[in-house]
């Protein structure tokens, strides 16, 4: 059995699910108790609205019992939603019940009570006075309403098919009703008398409370684990497998929470106050704000996700009203409105969503790119502001930005796979309709009857309209398997001109124009089975059509009778869910390629900080010089390798968001290319290959174009090329001019190596977002997989495309062209090394802005060599506060933008404001924002450079030997020493 099939089997069970009669029943229920469910949320809302000025208006205008209103409202919705669901899935099953045995109805309402009544004599009853607690008849409660609901309704029809325990009594004055509850008292009699000796024997037990015993199980395997990672994501999977089956998963795993997160989150918040490190990355504060928005199973990427896609009709309205509780992270809407509740089709990405997005940002915390967790919000504080509290700063609330986003990912797929399923059962409602027709259950089955028997009745009066103009694919055959009559579409897809041309062919002919003979003879076989055991048939079918086109059909084939219940043959209905199968697969194919590129990432992020971890630890032990040395060369490559992945996240995101750009300018293309070589040349050294360059001298030596966008491609395609060609291969560059015209130039670069080549059914994922050749590449190699995706957008963006040749053991030829314009020539600029002799800066004062203590602990060692002062400052404010109390003193500044209380750009606006039309102070940004629109922003505040992060020496003293005005410096130590003016 093929990987395909597993995945398409795996659907089609999760479909099977959805589609079952009692799921479909509990999801009705679920949708009915909504008005319940959203006048409890808003109540919620009104009593816990995170705004203090909110909070005092209503106590001032109330005063202290404000919240009555709310909560009132509360213990009538919410605090009671158990019962209420009890009651609404015991109507529906027996409704069900109703359409398919209609000659032993049961009054509906019966049964609804018979299930809230036996829930309630199941819950343990408070000391006083036998009260029901309202701790287990609210959403607590709510798995068990669902499991006994079911139960006693089940229950209650066995013992109501035994005819001899129904009452009879007909009453002229009661009407119909007292002989529903006549029926019903001796088989609900029992069912009560059942779950009462149910109770009985559990407390015999020593188990007096049911929801007690099942909360402390689903805890127990919690008992003694300590807070890591394997136990926040255990955490994770059972609260949201939980909330799936109706448990309310956060109050089910309290004491876990209790024992194990909350002390993690005070001790931080101990920590942060005495000025240490926080010792607890998993806290109360770290699942609420990074994992739960929008609430249990990060249900506002869901929600997302539902107004992304098209379709969705009824989905998207409960999506709109359940919006605003989800902001405040309130989603009882959601879960119980679409519903998420035991709804197969969301299992899968509301249970991983979690998990992803736990293992996300516990490696954002490792990597120190997010703050631990320290103050904790209020739980209904929303998305961005929550953030902001948890971490201190910025990042938590990007963090929580990016989660978002991938959730929405993970859920992406899945709502198409919804969105498909439901056009699927609206296609399948005919065929639907005639199953029901043939066994005349209840309303539906009285209506398709009748149908089935009109057009039965229009083919002997040779009045065909209704057939003829029924939607789909839809037909009859005779007892002799010839055609009767059928629907246009029919005719079109088989290949006729009307439906009068295939009256009396028989199937084998119909079908001939357009289907194999395989199949003809197989649907021959069904139908004649049919006819055998008086039973209609459904199923799908793959079918490739004598036109070359591959489709999936879904089949109903069902008895034609007569209302005196003589056959006349055969209806059959085709639906076409090609469409649906590919929205399956693709769902599928985007899941797996998802978590392979997750689990890649993984890899490319661990192994260099695996290196760098190590190698500090060798270092910090090792008392010998040149060991200390080589382990900081390792640390410096590890570190460069790591930021090149970190580039290659950065770059594929915002080509996904459309918002990468080129940067137009004039450049030399021989420099170019030499620049290309000087940066690649000494991997080319390493591995003893052969590298040749050839340029046409037809190229304008000056162009218009992206130069740094073409480099970044050039070496890309050198860097494979070096890594999948042995040692002592042989790799060229050649760049031609494919066309001048006016100006305009078509530029042919190729980059052939004599590697190990690419077979051509691999080729096709090359340049596909997080695909590689093969699965094995990565392992072998390493690397990302996004290098080729992200240089296809790049040449594609310059008017050009990107193309292989290869084959298997004779290397490969990468090509690419671009078109770019004839350039004007511009000065040659020297790119040496910039190197400051030491303590040629003592004349100088610098104020450093920066919040992190060793980004400032960095710049001051890179710059004590050169003997300038140097002050700090931890925030915008206090930049500001130093500034203007002395700014003679300071003669350049270097300014996070980043920062809490006040960031860089709010600070240097101020300090621009302060200085008026005066002479200004150099201001240089110093941030890990990098992208074009981030330099503009720098720009726009009146800052007067930037400098990336990490740190590169090179741009740093480049900067201050720019904006001090002390021109180019030698590293000759007998040159002069640069003065302030």
């Amino acid at each position: 059995m093929t990987k395909g099939s597993y995945a398409k089997s795996f659907v089609f069970f999760w479909i099977k699910i959805a589609n079952s009669e009692k799921l479909s029943i509990i999801r009705t229920a679920l949708t009915l108790s909504l008005p319940v469910v959203i006048a409890g949320a808003a109540a919620v809302l009104i009593n816990n609205f995170p705004v203090p000025i909110y909070q005092e208006l209503m106590l001032r205008i109330f005063g202290e019992g404000w919240r009555t209103f709310g909560g009132t409202i509360w213990n009538g919705t919410l605090a009671v939603l158990s019962p209420v669901m009890a009651f609404s899935i015991g109507y529906s099953i027996v409704e069900r019940w109703n359409l398919k045995n209609p000659q032993d109805a049961v009054h509906p309402v019966i049964s609804g009570l018979l299930s809230f009544c036996c829930l309630l004599l199941l819950t343990e009853s408070s000391a006083l006075d036998w009260a029901i607690p309202y701790n287990w008849v609210g959403v607590n409660g709510l798995f068990l309403g669902i499991v006994v609901s079911i139960i006693s309704s089940e229950l209650f029809l066995r013992f109501y098919r035994i005819r001899r325990l129904r009452l009879n009594f007909i009453s002229e004055d009661a009407g119909i009703t007292i002989t529903y509850v006549f029926a019903a008292l001796v088989p609900s009699m029992l069912t009560f008398s059942v779950f009462s000796f149910l109770k009985i024997f559990m407390t015999s037990l020593g188990y007096q409370d049911i929801h007690a015993l099942i909360y402390r199980a689903i805890s127990l395997p919690f008992k003694d684990m300590g807070n890591t990672l394997p136990t926040a994501l255990l955490y994770n999977l059972a609260r949201n497998l939980l909330w799936f089956f109706g448990i309310h998963g956060a109050n089910a795993l309290e004491p876990v929470m209790t024992e194990l997160y909350i002390p993690a989150m005070e001790a931080n918040q101990a920590a942060i106050a005495l000025g240490e490190k926080a010792p607890f990355i998993f806290t109360k504060t770290f699942f609420d704000t990074y994992i739960s928005m929008g609430g249990a199973g990060n249900t506002l990427s869901l929600l997302i996700a539902l107004f992304a896609v098209r379709g969705q009709n009824s989905n998207r309205r409960i999506a709109q009203i359940s919006l605003f509780p989800a902001i405040f992270n309130i989603n009882e809407p959601l879960l119980f409105g679409i519903p998420i509740v035991l709804n197969p089709i969301y299992f899968i990405p509301f249970i991983a969503s979690p998990l992803v997005l736990t293992v996300i940002s516990w490696g954002a915390v490792r990597l120190g790119i997010l703050p631990v967790s320290g103050d904790a919000a209020e739980w209904t504080t929303p998305m961005l502001i929550s953030g902001y509290v948890a971490s201190g700063s910025i990042a938590g609330s990007l963090m929580q930005l990016f989660n978002l986003a991938v959730g929405f990912c993970i859920y992406l797929p899945f709502v198409h796979l919804a969105e498909r399923l439901r056009r699927y059962r609206f296609n399948a409602s005919y065929g639907e309709m005639i199953r029901a027709g043939k066994t005349g259950a209840g309303e539906v089955g009285a209506i398709s009857q009748v149908l089935v028997n009109d057009l039965l009745d229009s083919i002997k009066k040779n009045e065909h309209s209704l057939l003829k103009n029924t939607p789909g694919v839809t037909f009859m055959l005779d007892l002799e398997m010839r055609f009767l009559q059928g629907s246009e579409k029919t005719a079109a897809l088989l290949g006729f001109k009307d439906v009068q041309e295939m009256t009396g062919l028989s199937l084998k002919e119909i079908f001939s124009q357009a289907m194999p003979d395989s199949w003809t003879n197989d649907i021959l076989k069904r139908c004649l089975g049919v006819l055998a055991n008086l039973e209609p048939v459904d199923f799908e079918e793959k079918v490739m059509l004598n036109n070359g086109t591959e489709t999936v059909f879904q089949l109903t084939i069902t008895l034609a009778e007569e209302q005196d219940s003589v056959c006349r043959g055969v209806v059959i209905v085709m639906n076409d869910v090609s469409e649906l199968h590919h929205a399956r697969e693709e769902a599928i194919n985007a899941s797996r390629a998802k978590g392979a590129f997750l689990t890649n990432m993984s890899h490319e992020m661990r192994t260099p900080m695996n290196a760098i971890i190590g190698m500090t630890a060798i270092a910090k032990k090792s008392s010998d010089v040149k060991k200390k040395d080589y382990a900081l060369d390792k640390i410096d490559e590890a570190s460069a390798h790591l930021l090149g992945v970190i580039n290659d996240i950065l770059d594929m995101s915002k080509i996904e968001a459309g918002k990468l750009e080129l940067s137009i300018i004039d450049f030399d293309f021989k420099k170019m290319i030499q620049k290309v070589q000087t940066v690649t040349g000494f991997r080319f050294r390493e591995k003893g290959q052969h590298f040749a360059v050839r340029i046409d001298e037809r190229i304008p030596p000056f162009l218009l174009g992206d130069d740094q966008r073409i480099t970044q491609v050039i070496v890309n395609l050198l860097s494979n090329a070096v890594k999948f060609t042995p040692e002592g291969g042989s790799i060229s560059l050649e760049a031609d001019c494919a066309e001048m015209e006016n100006g305009a130039c078509i530029i042919r670069i190729a980059v052939s190596d004599t590697g190990i080549g690419i077979e051509k059914a691999q080729q096709e994922k090359l340049f596909t977002s997080f695909e590689q050749a093969d699965s094995s590449t990565s392992r072998k190699f390493g690397g990302t997989g996004l290098g080729l995706a992200i240089s296809k957008r790049i040449v594609e963006l310059m008017g050009g495309r990107i193309w292989i040749e290869s084959e298997p053991g004779k290397g490969s030829v990468f090509t690419f062209t671009i078109a770019v314009k004839e350039g004007k020539p511009i000065e040659a600029v020297e790119t040496a090394t910039v190197s400051i002799p030491d303590g040629s800066l003592g004349s100088f004062h610098i104020l450093l802005a920066e919040d992190v203590e060793i980004n400032r602990e960095i710049l001051l060692a890179l710059l004590e060599p050169t003997g300038v002062a140097m002050d700090c400052a931890e925030n915008g404010r206090q930049a500001v506060e130093r500034f203007t109390a002395n700014p003679d003193r300071y003669d350049l500044i270097f300014m996070d933008v980043q920062m809490p209380e006040m960031d860089g750009y709010e600070a240097t606006r101020q300090i621009r404001a302060f200085e008026g039309s005066e002479k200004h102070v150099p201001i240089i940004a110093m941030t890990a924002n990098v992208f074009r629109e981030d330099i503009e922003r720098c720009l726009a505040a009146g800052m007067n450079g930037h400098v990336g992060k990490p740190l590169v020496t090179n741009e740093v003293m480049a900067a201050l030997s720019s904006h001090l005005g002390i021109g180019p410096i030698s590293s000759d130590p007998q040159a002069k020493a640069p003065s302030k003016q």
